[in-house]
């Protein structure tokens, strides 16, 4: 769709517009170092507010004043993007630990793995929420701020999906990347194109980012005492539910509820466009689906790949680097619809990082046909794993710098750099 009138531009903010946004001057742009936003882009970036709420219950009655309490005792001189990463590192790292462990995602670890991996999530929700109080009660506020906090959260949708998958003994198979798309990938982009469409993000009464985490907490600490076997366990000893386990019943529970979760994101969006911006029901839906064809494309690839490789591919014998490089994938695609929603610019719709799973779909489904795939499986995983974790790091990192170049601050620091000459 294109961003004329009647299009998908999110909603106009009038707002002044900083002085220092007119005066940047794009840095040289050299193999390694990219400019991602151009003058106009950077202006739309520092004029953004965003809108939204979160009617979560367990937020405003049980979390809030943990949030409240933690921004008392913690120090002013901490830069908010130091906070968040310092929450990023923390889940990250229980994250390797388990899956050092469980390579496969098979078997259980030590369960006290598991308790460190809820209390950092748990930490993780809190700096989650100080980075951005932090911002305000320091006068620190900015879009790279914004941004690097949305980056990580797109993050750890894998980071705590793997660790998820490997503490229910998922295995390398299928589940794992459907699990892994129900519980995280699906709902957050949905999301991300309801906001994208009406401007605005409000989060339900129970939602993800805070019962969904929560949840996740629980899940840990009954792998942690109910013992090794737990998930692995019958649910119940009924004839109508043989061989069914516990972790069977997450799955099947997280497979249920994504459906009328995303539903009703894009189903908001295109009432949106509809009754708000007057487009007519074919071309709201076409909007809609425009935006929603990255990721149908890049789950489409990714499950291809996973049934046809087998337990032979990429799935069975890499599943923790398969399952990278799709949310990596994910990362890329659902930063850049961020970006064009904060930019009020058009989100690409084939972008070219969708080339490794479709590459690697391609090759698989080639060995499954003919009995050999262009390139071997392994070899296959480790490219694409490589290829889009640098794409993902060099825009991650052309990013941070044009935009503290441009607005004189430090990325993880209060103090600013010396404004330039003439500004």
């Amino acid at each position: 769709p294109t961003r004329d009138a009647g299009s998908l531009e999110p909603r106009k903010r009038t707002r002044s517009i900083p002085s220092l946004a007119t005066a940047t001057a794009l840095l040289p742009e050299t193999f390694l170092y990219k400019n991602y936003f151009s003058d106009a882009d950077i202006t739309a970036l520092c004029n953004y507010k965003r809108s939204g709420d979160d009617l979560s219950f367990c937020f405003r009655h049980f979390l809030t004043p943990i949030y409240n309490a933690a921004l008392n005792v913690l120090p002013k001189s901490i830069a908010p993007n130091t906070i968040t990463l310092f929450g990023f590192l923390l889940v990250l790292s229980s994250h390797l630990a388990i899956l050092i462990n469980a390579p496969l995602l098979d078997r259980p670890v030590h369960p006290a793995l598991y308790i460190y991996a809820a209390v950092s999530l748990f930490l993780y929700m809190i700096l989650d929420n100080l980075d951005g109080k932090q911002a305000r009660r320091t006068g620190s506020s900015s879009p790279l701020g914004h941004l690097f906090d949305h980056g990580c959260d797109a993050l750890n949708v894998t980071v705590t999906g793997l660790a998820m998958a490997a503490t229910l003994q998922l295995g390398p198979s299928l589940r794992t990347l459907l699990f892994i798309f129900a519980t995280g990938i699906l709902p957050f982009y949905a999301a991300t194109v309801e906001e994208f469409c009406t401007g605005s993000m409000i989060l339900p009464i129970i939602n993800g980012p805070n019962e969904g985490l929560l949840t996740v907490q629980l899940f840990y600490y009954l792998a942690a005492f109910g013992g090794p076997t737990f998930w692995t366990s019958p649910l119940s000893s009924h004839p109508a539910l043989h061989g069914l386990t516990r972790a069977d019943s997450v799955f099947f529970a997280a497979a249920a509820s994504v459906g009328p979760t995303v539903l009703v994101n894009l189903h908001t969006a295109f009432s949106y466009l509809r009754t708000t911006r007057n487009l007519p029901p074919t071309a709201a839906a076409a909007a809609v689906f425009h935006l929603a064809l990255p990721l149908v494309v890049a789950a489409g690839a990714a499950g291809v790949w996973a049934a046809a490789a087998g337990g032979d591919g990429g799935v069975g014998r890499h599943p923790v680097l398969f399952m990278w490089c799709v949310g990596l994938t994910f990362f890329y695609l659902v930063s850049r619809l961020i970006v064009a929603e904060l930019t009020h610019t058009e989100a690409p719709v084939l972008p070219g990082v969708l080339l490794p799973l479709v590459a690697g779909a391609a090759n698989a489904a080639a060995a499954r046909v003919v009995g050999r795939g262009m390139v071997p499986e392994a070899l296959m995983v480790a490219v694409a794993f490589v290829g889009l974790l640098g794409v993902n790091g060099r825009r991650v990192v052309c990013v941070t710098i044009q935009l503290c170049e441009h607005l004189r601050i430090r990325c993880f620091s209060l103090e600013r750099l010396e404004a330039k000459k003439g500004e």
